[in-house]
C-alpha cells in the first residue's frame, strides 16, 4: 500500500543509498513529497518525488524547479528494503498519479538514467516493464 509521508518525525532516511545527503526537510520542501510502500505493515520501499514544469538535470536544478502546482512528477530517489519492491512502489506511484489526473508526465530522474513517460498516450505494459527493469538495474 502506497502512503504519503506527511509527518517526518521518526522516519529513517539511513537506508537511502541513492541520495543520503538529502535530509527530510529538503524532501518535504515546496513541491516535494515522500511516499512509502507498506507490505504487511512493514516499510519495504520509499520514493521521493518533486513536482516541476521542466525536467531537471541536476539535484540543484531539481531544487530550483520544484513547485506546488506543476505538470511533471520527478521521482529523484527510490530505495527498496526487500527485493522487487522498488518496481512495486513505482507502479503504485504511477497508478496514484493517473488517478489524480493532474500530472501529464512522469520523469524518472535517477542517477545515471533519465526517462520520460507521457500519460497522454497509452504505453504497453511490456514497454513499461522494460523501463522499470532498466531503472532497477541502474539504481540498486
Amino acid at each position: 500500500m502506497l502512503i504519503n509521508v506527511k509527518y517526518p518525525h521518526n522516519f529513517d532516511l539511513s537506508k537511502d543509498t541513492v541520495r543520503p545527503e538529502l535530509d527530510m526537510a529538503y524532501r518535504l520542501n515546496k513541491g516535494r513529497e515522500v511516499y512509502k510502500y507498506l507490505n504487511e505493515d512493514e516499510i519495504v520501499a520509499v520514493v521521493c518525488v518533486a513536482y516541476t514544469n521542466k525536467i531537471p538535470t541536476t539535484i540543484e536544478s531539481l531544487h530550483s524547479l520544484s513547485k506546488y502546482h506543476a505538470k511533471i512528477v520527478v521521482p529523484y530517489t527510490v530505495w527498496s528494503l526487500k527485493g522487487g519492491f522498488g518496481a512495486t512502489i513505482i507502479f503504485s506511484l504511477i497508478d496514484h498519479l493517473k488517478k489524480e489526473r493532474r500530472w501529464s508526465v512522469l520523469s524518472l530522474f535517477l542517477q545515471r538514467l533519465q526517462w520520460r513517460i507521457d500519460f497522454t498516450q497509452e504505453m504497453a505494459p511490456s514497454k513499461l516493464q522494460q523501463i522499470l527493469n532498466l531503472i532497477i538495474m541502474n539504481t540498486f
